[in-house]
């Protein structure tokens, strides 16, 4: 489509000015400061955070056109730097590296300077043989009239030499860029080593502290959540049979692993990928989860093949427990039938999803504690591909030809009823004393009688609860 068909779509940003008032408004600029290459970058990078359900090619051609102007910018300020950097070079370098790193900087640049100072001499006399000859062309001109004839030729002659000296200094010039740029390198290379040398003397005081770290509810790195990804996948859930056990109890984690990997050496043919086990652990319900050295070991375990060749090679029975991803439906009627055996294989057939890709669906809340009011509640949809996930929390989901609202399953921290602490339940509490977790005093949180008074006992502030 034509820019101009584009300009003219009905829009509230018509102009430039509509357009710094339109971005003033949604806060994506800075108050008062001019609209130059940079803070266009940061806008575009700005946009790009304003909303999660903005589709991923959109973010991308965002980035695009920012990265891009941020390289242009950078040719700009390199052009900038090269015209003013044989009077600011030095002044420049010594005011942007640290003490430490100057004594290196000027050995590395003054070949460089001792050019640029060359250079910089021989345009100031060609400068000033220029400006004599202007004056002296004056003073014929003036003379003119007594002898044109003969000024004309000086005239003609002192623009000859004009020509020279310009011819000159645009040699200099040419012979100063190598210089400027082998300068531009040393500069950007020592520019690289500043951060380094500053994160080495940040103060111990201004780093932040485990609390507020924790505090500020951080999400984690992309790293930390592939990494978690990726153990996921290669682990496989084993469940005793009911009413027996895998394993006795305190058996060793080490002479479990043993006993697998003997009976997967065992089982071992031509398609078993390599690998072994790497950890265990043991669930409280009896069973354990297995983490292998191989994505490809676990797959092949988790088909039937894999699971028969290892089973008869176990002196005990063992179920495969495959491991699913929940996601909530959002205001779901409570009319339907969720507890049918076939409402999983109409979902799936509805929304042209593989067989077998919902384990199951049921209602979060019980439908014995729903009011009489109430005519919608959330659900719980059990998913057994971790892509099939992903695209259902992208595209959505329909049932019964109405769009659910979705979003992923979040678990809570685990938190003791007893102390109010993280990471343990009450069952397993050293504590001798109940904890209110609503005022923080020696009681029960269900025995709390305070009006009003709330205490958190985990970061000790009296603005919530410590159940918030």
């Amino acid at each position: 489509m034509p820019q101009a068909t584009i300009e003219a779509m009905t829009n509230t940003v018509k102009n430039a000015s509509s357009g710094k008032k339109f971005l003033e408004s949604k806060l994506l600029c800075l108050i008062d400061e001019p609209f130059t290459l940079t803070h266009l970058i940061s806008i575009l990078f700005q946009i790009t955070q304003m909303s999660n359900s903005t589709p991923v090619p959109v973010v991308a051609a965002i980035r695009a056109v920012a990265f891009i102007m941020k390289d242009h910018v950078a040719s700009e300020i390199a052009e900038k730097v090269a015209e003013q950097v044989a009077e600011k070079a030095a002044e420049q370098i010594t005011g942007s590296l640290t003490t430490r790193l100057v004594d290196h900087v000027i050995a590395a640049i003054s070949p460089q300077v001792a050019l640029v100072h060359t250079a910089s001499q021989s345009l100031s006399s060609s400068l000033e043989q220029a400006t004599e000859l202007q004056n002296k062309m004056i003073r014929e001109r003036d003379e003119g009239e007594a002898n044109t004839k003969t000024a004309a030729e000086r005239i003609e002659e002192s623009a000859d030499t004009l020509f020279s000296y310009v011819e000159t200094c645009q040699d200099a010039l040419k012979s100063l860029a190598p210089s400027v740029e082998a300068m531009q390198d040393k500069i950007n290379d020592m520019s690289q080593q500043l951060p380094l040398a500053s994160s080495q003397r940040q103060p111990e005081s201004i780093r932040p502290s485990y609390s507020s770290v924790a505090a500020s509810h951080l999400p984690p790195t992309i790293d930390q959540a592939l990494g978690r990804a990726a153990v996921r996948a290669r682990e496989i859930l084993l469940d005793p049979m009911p009413g027996e056990t895998l394993f006795p109890p305190d058996t060793p984690k080490r002479e479990i692993a043993n006993t697998l990997n003997n009976a997967l050496e065992k089982a071992r043919d031509e398609t078993t990928p390599p690998g072994k086990v790497k950890a265990i652990t043991v669930l409280r319900n009896g069973g354990i989860i297995v983490e292998l050295e191989s994505e490809a070991l676990a797959l092949w375990l988790n088909n039937p093949a894999g699971k028969a060749a290892l089973e008869s090679n176990l002196d005990i029975t063992v179920l495969f427990r495959r491991r699913t991803y929940p996601i909530v439906l959002e205001y779901l009627p409570i009319q339907t039938q969720v507890e049918n055996e076939n409402f999983t294989k109409l979902v799936e057939q509805e929304n042209n999803l593989p067989p077998n890709t919902i384990a199951s669906i049921r209602w979060i809340k019980p439908p014995t504690k729903r009011s009489a009011e109430q005519r919608k509640a959330f659900a719980l949809m059990q998913i057994t591909d971790i892509h099939l996930a992903n695209n259902i929390l992208r595209d959505g989901i329909c049932i019964a030809n109405d769009r659910i609202s979705i979003h992923k399953d979040k678990k809570e921290p685990l938190r003791c009823a007893k102390c109010q602490k993280y990471n343990h339940i009450a069952k397993n509490c050293k504590t001798s004393l109940d904890i209110c977790g609503t005022c923080g005093n020696n009681h029960r949180t269900s025995m709390c009688s305070a009006y009003r008074t709330t205490r958190c006992v985990n970061c000790r502030s009296q603005q919530h609860t410590s159940w918030s």
